[in-house]
């Protein structure tokens, strides 16, 4: 009877670990994401990863959660509502867009230099704005 108590408890004590190791993995990958947000080029960055993939549930997040910003940045942030056309737009806008140059911050504002549209040759600057250490799109 003492051995399928203790086997029990090994048990238990098992899933209680594994359960704290899952519970630490997305901890960390929470904490790895909102760190790479402190970066106005790695938002920038997500749009065009955005549009190569087809995997729009990153750009939830890019927009100021007070709601400012934009009508563009907004139709970004919210395209996994568009229509099939709609994202098939935004894949040819945005799919061989890239950063050109460094983000120029002053304070709690950037600009970030694109190159984006169906050649991938447009001239656009994108315009972030920080709010509690995170950046978001505020404008392009």
């Amino acid at each position: 009877m003492n051995y399928k108590y203790l086997l029990l408890l090994s048990f238990l004590s098992l899933t209680l670990l594994n359960c704290n190791q899952n519970e630490s993995t997305t901890s960390s990958r929470t904490e790895k994401e909102a760190k790479d947000q402190t970066n106005p080029t790695w938002v920038v960055n997500q749009i065009f990863e955005a549009a190569r993939t087809s995997k729009y549930d990153a750009l939830l997040t890019l927009c100021d959660p007070n709601g400012t910003g934009d009508g563009d940045v907004k139709t970004i942030c919210s395209i996994y509502l568009a229509s099939a056309e709609e994202k098939d737009e935004f894949n040819s806008y945005f799919k061989f867009g890239q950063i050109v140059g460094n983000a120029v911050i002053a304070g709690n504002e950037a600009t970030v230099q694109i190159k984006f549209g169906p050649q991938g040759n447009k001239d656009e600057t994108m315009n972030l704005t920080k709010l509690d250490g995170k950046w978001y799109l505020s404008s392009f």
